[in-house]
């Protein structure tokens, strides 16, 4: 058996999941053959999430000293039993064993497969998939949901050991690019200096619209003259949300009434205030590609970046975007894309210059073009396929 990548799970959107299930059907599209790369997952599933689940609504409500320790052990069993953990079987694990190179795409499931599974001469791929080391994201997740606390920060200093020492201990990491680990554990800026990196950028599913994009932009307003510019994904101050708000904000103080931002999504910063010129299309299930089709420019403004699916899927449509300079955005300097510094000033300036203005152009079919060429699905299965016979 060659590269079998392993997933905790395979569903529609972003993260290991999202990932897991672009390839999934890149691979199938190109009929390729298991022996060179396959796939492995516990669960599949067409549904995302759309929000915190409800065992962490009444962990909220309990004493802070409770809610350490059930997370605590929840952590601890993540990790020492990643694989029931996320439903694998004795079966899979066997599976796993007979690889001559394994892709973890979750480090938890790295963790236990190298402490009690690896074989002798076996390669073992670790591929990140958030914008800052996973321990990061816990930590603010949970103090995000549960307030800070010394007792979190002791505990993501455990789990940071942990994730540090795994793809230390690793044959090599996979990444869209090395600009995508650039917010990993900034306290030690050499922490990959002797860990090989493969570079395999992402690719996505084209976008399929299904309404019109007029009859769309008709429900968001009755003014046939109205621009609108979007933000689709989590709510979250890694993907500057907060920031686009703040962007909305200063176009509408400006006096462009004509001027509409809609988001979809969902995330912890949901409940931040909006300016008037806002529309809350709540969140997006399949009606994405029709609410990406129907806006003018899609924003991507974030202070941490790995490599979002989003920019990719508004590629597919040939859609004007404009995204901050941070993390694996680098990647599209050059490119028939605005790349602008992380500032509301900034990006509200890019945003008049180039739909109100016209002072900044993007030819749309090269933004197509460069879809078509680098990061439709074919492109994506023949950039893996290909590492994985290197392998």
């Amino acid at each position: 058996m060659g590269v079998l990548h392993v997933f905790p799970a395979l569903k529609a959107g972003g993260g290991p999941a999202g990932y897991g299930m672009n390839l999934h059907n890149a691979l199938l599209e190109q009929q390729q053959d298991d022996k060179v790369i396959a796939i492995l997952y516990p669960v599949i599933s067409v549904n995302k999430n759309s929000g915190p689940s409800k065992n962490f609504i009444l962990l909220k409500k309990l004493p802070k000293l409770i809610q350490f320790l059930i997370i605590l052990r929840q952590t601890i069993k993540s990790l020492k039993s990643a694989f029931s953990h996320f439903g694998f079987s004795s079966d899979q694990i066997t599976r796993m064993k007979t690889s001559s190179t394994v892709v973890f795409h979750d480090f938890r499931l790295a963790y236990e497969y190298m402490s009690k599974h690896k074989v002798s001469g076996q390669k073992i791929i670790i591929m990140p998939h958030s914008p800052t080391d996973l321990s990061t994201e816990f930590l603010e997740n949970w103090e995000s949901y549960f307030g800070a606390s010394i007792l979190w920060s002791l505990l993501y200093k455990y789990l940071q050991r942990i994730e540090l020492s795994v793809l230390k201990k690793s044959d090599g990491l996979l990444t869209p690019t090395q600009f995508a680990l650039e917010a990993y554990f900034p306290k030690q800026k050499d922490w990959h200096k002797h860990t090989k990196i493969y570079e395999l950028p992402s690719g996505a599913r084209r976008l399929e619209p299904v309404k019109s994009r007029e009859d769309v932009r008709a429900s968001w307003s009755s003014e046939p003259q109205t621009l609108f510019v979007g933000f689709f994904g989590r709510r979250h101050s890694h993907k500057g949300y907060d920031i686009y708000l703040e962007v909305a904000s200063l176009i509408y103080k400006q006096g462009y009434r004509n001027i509409k931002f809609v988001t979809a999504g969902s995330g912890p910063q949901s409940d931040l205030k909006v300016p008037p010129n806002f529309i809350d299309l709540g969140y997006a299930g399949s009606e994405l590609a029709d609410y990406v089709n129907a806006v003018d420019v899609v924003i991507v403004p974030n202070r941490f970046s790995y490599f979002d699916l989003i920019i990719l899927e508004a590629m597919s449509l040939g859609k004007k975007i404009i995204m901050s300079n941070a993390g694996g955005n680098k990647s599209f300097l050059g490119e028939p894309v605005i790349v602008t510094n992380i500032d509301a000033g900034k990006i509200a300036e890019a945003i008049i210059d180039l739909i109100v203005n016209d002072t900044l152009l993007i030819d749309e079919s090269k933004v197509r073009g460069l879809y078509n060429s680098k990061y439709s699905l074919k492109s994506f299965a023949a950039r893996h396929i290909r590492l994985a016979k290197e392998l």
